[in-house]
């Protein structure tokens, strides 16, 4: 039997000389390690982990006051890449100077077939000319792992595999975005996941409070929840602090206004469509604002998305009544004495290098979703 790697066998002395751990984002990302990050969508799983990965790609100090070291990252995400490069455009217009050393991949990632893992790598060395990759981020990972039976342990140990096999051959850290049970504390899917990681944290919300939360910790010391909140910043917005975010959330623009109002009054009975919704704007709002302008409302909770239908939140309704000429709000949305439904709050996230005009995944209607 040959390529099988020889036997090691270590006594505590040869234990007590091994390097210590290092951390790539400290507490957060071990170096070389396997990390899941999970959540409800809209939680801001997606946007909580562009940052991090963002940071460590620009050489950042500290990320919420966690220290960082730089390194190149490559992200892989076959979803919502329109809405990708509003995030990072955002990102980069607040860090001004950064230069980011990451690469984005707009297809997806067949962890299921090892020998996509291989031509993976492949083209990775060839688009980074053979330097090294620090952290490599697989969002999401059912989005890369079409036709996974979602609790089969032989699919996850396959899937880790993969996983093992492109951390080994790179020498960095993976992170897996992942979506959580419908109870939420919990990652979805096989038990393998839990097993295999290294770090798992949940991107959490309670009402307005969003965290990230450790859930599992194999080696380093375990830390409290860290809070986070969303800045906009034009048509997007980025990770921030509480404190900051709650400042920024206070003001509607005023196409952000009319779309809200619209959803308050619209003429159907439950939540609607993206296309009812835009057609009920007055005065209209152009097609490719609209988008921005709804997902920068889902983004704060004032509206909730639920598959392809928007409603209005509590919050949204509770937002619209504190505003002026409230009073002409009536206790239910409603237009031609239709009631309209008031859905429970939801929230979405965005690109850099490689990420242009035309690409695949930039249709409007599928872009810029806080994940």
């Amino acid at each position: 039997m040959t390529g099988r790697p020889a036997f090691r066998f270590l006594t505590p002395v040869d234990l007590a000389q091994l390097p210590d751990l290092e951390w790539l984002a400290d507490g957060l990302i071990p170096v070389g390690g396997k990390v899941m990050v999970y959540g409800a969508p809209g939680d801001g799983k997606t946007a909580v982990v562009l940052s991090l990965a963002l940071g460590i790609a620009a050489g950042q100090a500290t990320w919420f006051g966690r220290a960082l070291r730089s390194g190149r990252v490559v992200y892989v995400t076959p979803e919502g890449l329109g809405g990708l490069r509003g995030r990072v455009n955002a990102w980069l217009a607040t860090n001004p100077g950064a230069d980011p050393h990451i690469w984005f991949v707009p297809d997806a990632l067949q962890l299921l077939e090892p020998a996509d893992a291989g031509a993976f790598l492949t083209a990775l060395r060839t688009a980074t000319r053979g330097d090294p990759i620090d952290l490599l981020v697989i969002d999401t990972l059912a989005a890369n792992t079409p036709g996974m039976e979602g609790n089969s342990d032989r699919d996850g140990t396959t899937v880790m595999h993969s996983v093992d096999f492109l951390s080994k051959q790179t020498g960095g850290a993976v992170v897996l975005i992942h979506h959580s049970q419908k109870a939420g504390d919990l990652e979805r899917g096989t038990s393998v996941w839990r097993g295999a990681m290294d770090v798992m944290m949940r991107v959490a919300r309670d009402d307005d409070h969003r965290d990230i939360r450790l859930t599992k910790m194999r080696d380093g010391d375990p830390w409290e929840p860290i809070p986070f909140g969303f800045l906009a910043v034009g048509s997007s917005f980025v990770v921030t602090s509480p404190k900051t975010a709650t400042a920024a959330e206070t003001h509607l623009s005023a196409h952000q206004l009319n779309a809200l109002q619209t959803l308050a009054a619209v003429t159907v009975v439950g939540p609607i469509t993206a296309a009812v919704w835009l057609a009920s704007t007055s005065p209209a709002i152009a097609s490719r604002s609209f988008y921005r302008v709804r997902t920068g409302l889902v983004e704060r909770q004032l509206v909730q998305k639920d598959g392809k239908l928007y409603g209005l939140t509590q919050l949204g309704r509770t937002k619209l009544t504190a505003l002026p000429g409230a009073g002409l709000l009536p206790a239910t949305p409603t237009t031609c004495g239709v009631a309209v439904a008031v859905m429970s709050p939801e929230p979405v996230a965005v690109p850099w290098q490689q990420v242009g005009s035309g690409s695949r995944g930039e249709d409007p209607g599928h872009q810029d979703e806080l994940r």
